[in-house]
């Protein structure tokens, strides 16, 4: 499972869209935008330029394009750092900002492989903003893929209880009461969402693999050949490929 919110282009959002009083003055604020338009066409230019910015005053906006510029350029664990420490530094940023920034620097330590940092970083978004449900989605991602089974239930009730029709969190939460051996309560979050969206490719790799693990391996079977129809394309078909290949050498 990919974490939700991703890294690059929707892990770097500009976020000073939403606090543009506190990105300085005019000059500043086109600078941003600007910048951060150009991270996505030609990061070394744009980190060049950002580097440049920062030496005139304009740090928190400039910095910001330039840990932007560094995802882009695949050097996450200095673009993690310079977000760390663009987001402890800002005392005096609102909350949600702060916590949009954790977030980016927790997903950049984690494509940098530092699950420590990941985690640290994500503790903090959450805590500055209980709101920032990304945030809270992906350390319940994280905490589930390191076997903190119980503290990933949680972030995800959390999420669930505030959008309650988030389908990709709760196929995550299936996964995990899945995990913990909580059968019939992962069955009950996959058919919320199949009954909404019938051809959830997601929701019905999940419940193929729950099917197996009850023993209905051609209800298993039938999900997974499903989503070769209505998503072939998907990182789920590759999945399910890999996971047919198995069971029809098990069915033989």
């Amino acid at each position: 499972m990919a974490l939700a919110a991703g890294i690059g282009l929707a892990g770097a959002a500009p976020v000073w869209a939403a606090a543009s009083g506190f990105a300085g003055d005019r000059a500043s604020r086109v600078f941003y935008k600007t910048c951060m338009a150009l991270a996505r066409r030609d990061p070394g230019r744009a980190l060049g330029d950002a580097l440049a910015f920062d030496a005139t005053g304009a740090a928190y906006p400039a910095r910001h394009c330039a840990a932007t510029a560094l995802l882009r350029l695949g050097r996450y664990r200095q673009a993690a750092v310079m977000l760390d420490g663009l987001a402890s530094t800002m005392k005096r940023a609102p909350r949600q900002l702060r916590s949009r920034i954790f977030h980016q620097a927790g997903l950049a330590w984690l494509s940098a492989r530092d699950v420590t940092r990941a985690d640290a970083a994500l503790v903090r978004a959450v805590a500055l903003d209980g709101h920032n449900l990304r945030a809270r989605a992906d350390r319940g991602l994280l905490r589930a893929q390191t076997n903190r089974m119980d503290e990933a239930i949680h972030d995800f009730n959390a999420v669930i209880a505030a959008a309650p029709d988030d389908d990709a969190v709760l196929v995550l939460r299936a996964a995990t009461y899945r995990k913990l051996k909580r059968l019939d309560r992962a069955r009950d979050d996959l058919q919320r969402v199949l009954k909404r969206k019938p051809d959830h490719a997601d929701a019905l790799l999940e419940r193929g693999i729950l099917r197996l693990v009850r023993r209905d391996l051609l209800g298993a079977r039938a999900d997974w050949k499903r989503i070769l129809q209505v998503a072939p394309g998907s990182a789920a078909a590759v999945v399910a490929r890999r996971k047919l290949a198995f069971l029809n050498r098990r069915l033989k």
